[in-house]
C-alpha cells in the first residue's frame, strides 16, 4: 500500500509505503520489505528511487520516499506510442541506474514497467528493490553479521520475479547475477518498441515455456521503422545462454547511447538540409600558360580551395567529384553554377611564368550574374597556398557567412611551408582526381601514391598530404582494386594526418570505410554519427551512411542518405543512380532498377559501376548470358577489378559453364575478398551455385564478420 503523505518538517511531498499488519507476522513479507529499503537506500543515482526513511509507527512498518510527480512505464506505453528517441532515453536512464546497482553489488531481478516510473519531465526512476538480491561482498559490506541474516530467498529450484520479464535461469530457478538485469530491460525496451511482450502464453507455463525455448518475432515486424543496430542490441540483450548477453550493463548503455546520438544526427542532418545555405561552386582554374607541365593546377587548385571551404557547417561546397566534368571543358560559368544548382560560382584562371603566378578570380551570383567580388593576386609560385587562402576568405566575406569559434580560413595552417612538398601534394591530388573522376586507372593512384609520398618525405608534418595518401589506399578498396595491406596503410597514414590536424573532414570520411572494411561496424558508427553533426553540409557523410545502412539492410534509410546526398552534391547523379538501383533489386523492383541505371547512363555510359550493378539486376531477373557479357567488358576495360570476378562466376554458373566459372574464382580475387565487405558474399553466392556449401558458408560468416548485416538480403537472393 502507498500513499503520499507530507513531510511537515522539510515541508516536502513524500510517498508512503507501508507493509500490511496482516503480513508483518510472514517473514519472507517482512524480509522483502525491508530488503527494499536497504538495498535501495545503499544507492545514490538520480534515476533510483530515493529512500528518506525507513520505520515503524505502532503495528505500521514503513518506508518514506521521494513522491515521484509522474506514471509508470506501464501507464505511459500503454496510453501512447513512445518515440523512439524517447524509448531510448528511457532505456538509458533505467540501464544507468542499474549500472549503479550493479556496481553496489545488488541486482534488481524484478525490471518491469511497473518498476519503472517516468515523471512528467521524462526523467524515469528505478523502484521496488523487494526482490533485489545482494552479492556476497554487498551483504559483508552492509551487515558484518550477514551470515546470520536471511534475504530473499534464492534456494535452487524457487522462482523469483515476474514471469514475463524473467530470465531463463530465472524460469528455471538458478543463480543470477547482472546479466538477469540485462534480459529483464531487454524485454522491457522490446514491448515499449513492439507494443507487446516478446515471450507470451495463456498460462504461466505457457509464457515460461516461450521464454526457455522460442525466439521472439523481429522488431521490424511490428515497427518497419526500427533501427537495425538497435534490433541487434534488443536481441543481445534477451540470449538464451547468457554468456552471449551483453556482460555488464555498461556495455549495454554505451550501445545504447551511440544509437541515440546517430539518430539525433540523422534529425539534426534532415533539420540542416531543409534550411536555406548559401552554397558554392569552384570551378577547375583555366591555365592561360598553355604549359601542359603546369595543367596539374587545374584541378588541384580548384580542389585545395574547396578542401579549405568544406570544414565551414554554414556553407554548401559542391565537392570535387562535382568539377571534375568540367575539366579541359570551356563552360559559361554561370550555366556550370546553375548545372550545380549554386548560389554563387567561382571562376578563376591563372598565368605561370618562371618563379610567378597570376591568379585572376571572380566570384559570381548565379542568379543575377553580377559579380560579388574579383581580383588578380600575384604570387611567387612557392606560395601558391596564400594566394588559394586569399580565395577562400573573400568567399567567405562575400557570401557574409557566420563562422563558428572553431573555424577558420588557414589553408596554410595545415598545409606546408615547402613550396616543393606543395607541388607535390597538388601534383598528387590531380592524379587521384583523375583515378576517381576520370580513369579508374591503376597507373594513376600509383602515380598519386608516389606524389604523396614524395610531399610527406619532404615535409613529415604535412597533414594534407598524409590523409590524401590514406584516401589513395581507402580510394583501391572502393573500387575493387584493394589489397589486403591497403588497409593498413590507409588507417597508418590518416592516424598520423589527422593527429597533426583532426579537422580535415575527406579523411575523417574515409576513416569511416577503413573501420567498416576492417570489420569494426561499432566504431564507424560511432564516427558517422559525429560527422553527421560536425559536418552536416558534407556530401561523403552521407555517402556512407548510406553505405552502412544498405550493409543493416536498412533499404529506406540507405535512400534517404542517398537522395541527401544528391541534394548536397547534385553531380553526384552517376554514384547515387547505381547505389540507388542496387536498394530498388534488394527490393525486387528490377525494372526501377535498371530505369535508375539507364539515368546514369544517360550522363556516362560506359562507366564501370554502372555497368556492374546492370548486370547484377539481368543475372538476378534471370539473363545470366547478358550479365556475363556486361561483366567480361568490364573486366576487359579494367582488368585490374578483379572484385567483379565472383559475379561473373554465378552467371558463368548459371550458364552451365562451371569450368570457366571457377576460373574466375583466383587467388588474387580471395585476397580483394579480405578488404571487403560486398566481396566476401559475392564470392559465398559463387561457392553456392557450385555446390561447394564449406566454402560458401566460410565466405559468408566472413562477410558477416566484417559487418555485413543485409539479411532481408541473405534470404530473398534467389541464389
Amino acid at each position: 500500500e502507498v500513499y503520499l503523505a507530507q513531510d511537515t518538517q522539510l515541508r516536502r511531498p513524500v510517498a508512503l509505503k507501508l507493509l500490511p499488519s496482516d503480513l508483518i507476522p510472514h517473514k519472507d513479507q517482512l524480509l522483502r520489505f525491508e530488503q527494499e529499503a536497504y538495498a535501495a537506500s545503499a544507492l545514490n543515482h538520480p534515476n533510483i528511487l530515493t529512500i528518506y526513511e525507513i520505520g515503524q509507527a505502532d503495528d505500521l512498518r514503513f518506508i518514506a520516499t521521494e513522491f515521484i510527480d509522474g506514471v509508470t512505464l506501464r501507464q505511459r506505453i500503454t496510453s501512447k506510442q513512445m518515440e523512439l528517441t524517447e524509448a531510448l532515453d528511457t532505456a538509458v536512464q533505467v540501464a544507468s541506474a542499474l549500472a549503479a546497482a550493479h556496481q553496489a553489488g545488488i541486482v534488481h531481478r524484478d525490471i518491469k514497467p511497473e518498476n519503472i516510473m517516468v515523471r512528467h519531465d521524462g526523467y524515469v526512476k528505478v523502484l521496488d528493490f523487494g526482490l533485489a538480491k545482494l552479492t556476497e561482498f554487498q551483504r559483508l559490506i552492509s551487515d558484518p553479521e550477514a551470515e546470520t541474516v536471511r534475504v530473499v530467498k534464492t534456494e535452487p529450484g524457487l522462482v523469483v520475479g515476474t514471469v514475463s520479464y524473467m530470465s531463463p535461469e530465472q524460469a528455471r530457478g538458478l543463480e543470477v547475477d547482472e546479466r538477469t538485469d540485462i534480459w529483464g530491460l531487454g524485454v522491457v525496451i522490446y514491448e515499449i518498441v513492439a507494443g507487446k511482450a516478446p515471450f507470451d502464453g495463456l498460462t504461466q507455463n505457457d509464457v515460461i515455456a516461450s521464454i526457455l525455448k522460442t525466439e521472439p518475432s523481429p522488431l521490424a515486424r511490428f515497427s518497419p521503422s526500427v533501427p537495425a543496430e538497435l534490433e541487434r542490441i534488443v536481441k543481445k540483450t534477451i540470449r538464451k545462454d547468457k554468456g552471449e548477453r551483453y556482460q555488464t550493463v555498461k556495455d549495454l548503455v554505451l550501445d545504447l547511447k551511440n544509437l541515440r546520438r546517430e539518430i539525433e544526427s540523422e534529425e539534426q542532418t534532415e533539420r540542416f538540409i531543409q534550411q536555406e545555405a548559401s552554397s558554392v561552386g569552384i570551378l577547375p582554374f583555366r591555365n592561360l600558360t598553355n604549359d601542359p607541365t603546369v595543367s596539374f593546377y587545374e584541378f588541384s587548385l580548384a580542389d585545395a580551395v574547396i578542401t579549405e571551404l568544406v570544414r565551414l557547417r554554414s556553407l554548401v561546397v559542391r565537392p570535387s567529384s562535382a568539377i571534375a566534368k568540367y575539366l579541359g571543358h570551356a563552360k559559361d560559368p554561370l550555366e556550370a553554377g546553375r548545372e550545380l544548382k549554386v548560389n554563387a560560382v567561382l571562376a578563376a584562371s591563372f598565368l605561370h611564368a618562371a618563379s610567378r603566378v597570376r591568379v585572376t578570380a571572380q566570384l559570381l551570383d548565379v542568379t543575377t550574374g553580377d559579380v560579388l567580388w574579383g581580383d588578380r593576386i600575384d604570387s611567387d609560385a612557392s606560395d601558391i597556398i596564400t594566394v588559394q587562402d586569399i580565395i577562400a576568405q573573400r568567399i567567405v566575406e562575400e557570401l557574409q557567412l557566420k563562422l563558428g569559434s572553431d573555424e577558420r580560413i588557414d589553408l596554410a595552417g595545415h598545409a606546408t611551408s615547402n613550396a616543393a612538398a606543395y607541388e607535390e601534394y597538388l601534383r598528387g591530388r590531380d592524379r587521384v582526381g583523375r583515378y576517381i573522376y576520370h580513369t579508374v586507372a591503376n597507373e594513376d593512384i600509383e602515380a598519386a601514391i608516389k606524389h604523396f609520398q614524395r610531399a610527406i618525405a619532404l615535409d613529415p608534418r604535412f597533414a594534407l598530404a598524409y590523409c590524401a595518401l590514406g584516401g589513395c589506399h581507402t580510394q583501391r578498396v572502393l573500387k575493387g582494386s584493394g589489397k589486403f595491406d591497403d588497409l593498413a596503410r590507409a588507417r597508418e597514414a590518416f592516424d598520423k594526418g589527422l593527429a597533426l590536424d583532426p579537422r580535415i573532414v575527406e579523411a575523417r570520411v574515409y576513416m569511416v570505410f577503413v573501420n567498416l572494411f576492417r570489420g569494426e561496424k561499432q566504431k564507424a558508427r560511432i564516427q558517422i554519427a559525429k560527422l553527421r553533426l560536425e559536418a552536416p553540409n558534407n556530401a561523403g557523410v552521407h555517402f556512407v551512411s548510406g553505405v552502412l545502412y544498405r550493409l543493416d539492410g536498412e533499404y529506406d534509410k540507405a535512400l534517404q542518405s542517398f537522395d541527401r546526398m544528391l541534394r548536397l552534391n547534385p553531380a553526384e547523379r552517376l554514384t547515387v543512380s547505381w547505389n540507388r538501383a542496387r536498394m530498388l533489386m534488394y527490393r525486387g523492383r528490377y525494372d526501377d532498377a535498371l530505369l535508375e541505371l539507364d539515368q546514369g547512363a544517360a550522363i556516362e555510359p560506359d562507366h564501370p559501376f554502372l555497368r556492374i550493378f546492370r548486370a547484377k539486376v539481368l543475372a538476378v531477373r534471370g539473363d545470366s548470358a547478358a550479365a556475363s557479357e556486361l561483366m567480361q567488358e568490364v573486366l576487359v576495360n579494367h582488368p585490374e577489378m578483379d572484385g567483379v570476378r565472383p559475379l561473373l562466376a554465378q552467371c558463368l554458373s548459371a550458364l552451365g559453364e562451371h569450368g570457366a566459372a571457377r576460373a574466375q574464382l583466383t587467388e588474387r580475387v580471395k585476397q580483394v575478398a579480405l578488404a571487403d565487405l560486398d566481396i566476401p558474399y559475392w564470392l559465398a553466392s559463387a561457392y553456392a551455385v557450385e555446390g561447394e556449401r564449406d566454402e560458401a558458408f566460410k565466405w559468408l560468416e566472413r562477410a558477416i564478420s566484417l559487418g555485413n548485416e543485409n539479411l532481408p538480403w541473405f534470404e530473398s537472393n534467389p541464389v
